[in-house]
């Protein structure tokens, strides 16, 4: 009697400790900034920090190397910058960044090829990517300027 006694309390506390480990609230991202280092075939080498989903904010406190997978089924997305010339250019040499013409065009993977050294990207996933050190990515956007001409 003793025996099942014991058994009994041993497997209300398992299950109770499984119930609490499922309702933890996990932490999740699906999304990932960072900047480029190299690319090599389909595969996209970036640090950075992943975006938190119950905030949208940055985990800073996580900046993690990771190892971007594209498919044929990844979308690209290219927002380009014009950069206003000398002539668009106010006091000292400034201008505001708000209110510089963009166009969001259809990118490539071979755009990140071109220019790695400091090309931040926003790779987007359809599953929780948070604290994965590789992941095949839905959306990756980034940014180009435009010098005038």
């Amino acid at each position: 009697m003793k025996q099942k006694v014991i058994f009994i309390v041993i497997l209300l506390m398992l299950i109770g400790g499984w119930a609490y480990w499922q309702s933890r609230p996990k932490v999740s991202a699906h999304e990932f900034v960072g900047q480029v280092s190299k690319v090599e075939g389909s595969q996209v080498y970036a640090k950075g920090n992943f975006i938190l989903d119950k905030n949208k904010n940055l985990d800073l406190a996580l900046k993690k190397e990771v190892v971007i997978q594209v498919s044929d089924k990844t979308k690209f997305v290219k927002t380009l910058n014009y950069l206003p010339g000398p002539k668009d250019l106010g006091p000292n040499g400034s201008f505001d960044f708000n209110k510089l013409k963009k166009e969001i065009v259809a990118g490539q993977l071979s755009d990140l090829t071109d220019n790695v050294s400091g090309l931040t990207i926003h790779a987007k996933s359809d599953i929780n990517i948070y604290n994965k050190s590789k992941f095949t990515a839905s959306e990756v956007d980034y940014l180009k300027d435009v010098s005038p001409k």
